[in-house]
């Protein structure tokens, strides 16, 4: 039976976290903007994430479909030398059904886009409480 290591939610390329993080530890608590700063870094995901959707959908019909997800989340599991085994199958298709937010089996880019954006105002809302504090 295949085994999977632990992983995080929040696997693979951060995109401008990088950034993000490297502005918040060159600039004092006065000047630095965090609203702009993840701005920046939600339109930067946004682009990363159009150009994943792209060479996701390998087909070119404008959708994802649950063959295409699954063999990029393979691939992706294999390019980090780990295996794709029954719990990363499992949670796959989870992460897909969820995205396919109309239930069609499909997702477009505008779920894909919406999903990703709808994280990022999670996250952005998340921050914003803890500097309140």
């Amino acid at each position: 039976e295949e085994s999977d290591e632990e992983s995080s939610e929040e696997e693979g390329e951060g995109g401008g976290m990088g950034a993000l993080i490297e502005n918040l530890d060159s600039e004092s608590e006065d000047e630095f903007d965090f609203d702009s700063a993840f701005a920046e870094f939600k339109n930067k995901c946004i682009e990363r994430n159009n150009q994943f959707f792209d060479l996701t959908d390998t087909n070119g019909d404008g959708v994802i479909d649950t063959k295409e997800w699954k063999n990029t989340t393979r691939a992706f599991y294999k390019s980090l030398g780990k295996k794709f085994g029954k719990k990363r199958k499992s949670q796959a298709k989870a992460k897909f059904s969820q995205i396919d937010s109309n239930n069609d089996s499909q997702i477009t880019r505008e779920e894909f886009i919406g999903a990703i954006t709808s994280r990022l105002d999670e996250l952005s809302e998340d921050a914003k409480r803890s500097r309140e504090r």
